[in-house]
């Protein structure tokens, strides 16, 4: 996992910064794109007094999206959009629909560092998302309604028959259901 640091205390968050160098960030609950803390980010640090943020060291590598449901893994692909992006959700080759995925096959004790995340959240269904630098494998974050349709539909992985059949697998396992 990238140094990380949760915060919305302004010298917490410059101290971070003048330790690492580069660092990205983004907001806990989602719904903003991944942005670098350059000096004019920097210059308006005072207005996250109000809700933490998500800081973190930044790394350059492949992005990897895995998908979970219960503990199998039904999906890992490399995102490919031909352009370095800070966030490939940015980019529009992503956004327009015209990325292209490439299966990968994860190393067995990060798949399992992929589960392991999963269930610590309690989640039956995730999306992880990854950078690949070479042999390393760093987690950036754990999405609970991960986008995936995109990836079915041009790599004809089976993730929403996967998760459909884990439901019906869970509700006929409930304690006087008839199977």
């Amino acid at each position: 996992m990238p140094r990380t640091l949760i915060s919305n205390d302004p010298a917490r968050i410059r101290a971070f910064r003048e330790e690492l160098g580069e660092v990205v960030f983004k907001p806990v609950m989602g719904g903003a794109m991944t942005a670098l803390l350059n000096d004019e980010a920097l210059s308006r640090i005072e207005s996250v007094a109000a809700s933490p943020v998500i800081f973190q060291e930044r790394i350059i590598g492949e992005d990897l999206r895995v998908m979970l449901v219960g503990d199998e893994l039904v999906s890992a692909v490399a995102i490919e959009t031909g352009h370095a992006c800070l966030d490939f959700r940015d980019d529009p080759v992503y956004s327009g629909g015209q990325a292209r995925y490439r299966e990968v096959e994860l190393p067995p004790e990060i798949a399992d560092h992929c589960r392991a995340a999963a269930r610590a959240c309690g989640l039956a269904f995730a999306g992880i998302d990854l950078k690949r630098d070479g042999p390393r494998h760093l987690f950036l974050e754990l999405n609970s309604s991960p986008i995936y349709l995109d990836v079915e539909a041009k790599l004809g992985h089976r993730i929403s028959r996967t998760i459909a059949e884990h439901i019906v697998a869970r509700v006929r396992a409930l304690p006087g259901r008839a199977s």
